[in-house]
């Protein structure tokens, strides 16, 4: 039988569920705009909404050379905690969000990826994608947190 169907039986018959320590680390929420008033309202409202610790996590909103009052009307819910930062020229979103993390309690953030592509429409298209926004991330750090995270 051996000892690796012995761990198998005691691990299904008797398993052990995750411990909960009690603590949820500190996180910083980013997120970039550019000319969203429309939608920034409903996008802030659903980050508040998130289960987690109010006073483990923060939101900062950066509005990307909007010019159409996106800073303005986000910055309705910074009594509910949200920041935001006005940048006056449009940057786009890798450099807007490096730029955020500064303003944020979490210093060094490490996501354990090295280079993002901005996915546009002819990207989408080539790759297939439904959205053509967003990034794609072309490497993964062996070791860093995306990687553990899978």
């Amino acid at each position: 039988m051996g000892y690796p169907a012995l761990a198998w039986a005691r691990a299904t018959l008797r398993p052990r569920p995750p411990r909960a320590l009690g603590i949820e680390p500190t996180v910083t929420i980013l997120v970039a705009a550019h000319n969203e008033v429309a939608r920034i309202g409903d996008r802030i409202e659903n980050l508040l909404a998130l289960d987690y610790p109010r006073d483990s996590r923060e939101i900062l909103l950066a509005s990307d050379g909007s010019t159409d009052g996106t800073a303005e009307r986000a910055r309705a819910w910074e009594q509910d905690g949200v920041s935001v930062v006005a940048f006056e020229s449009r940057r786009g979103k890798p450099a807007v969000l490096n730029d955020l993390v500064q303003f944020g309690r979490v210093r060094r953030p490490s996501l354990g990826i090295a280079g993002l592509l901005p996915i546009g429409p002819e990207l989408a298209d080539e790759m297939g994608l439904a959205a053509d926004a967003g990034v794609l991330v072309q490497q993964v750090v062996p070791g860093g947190a995306a990687d553990r995270a899978g």
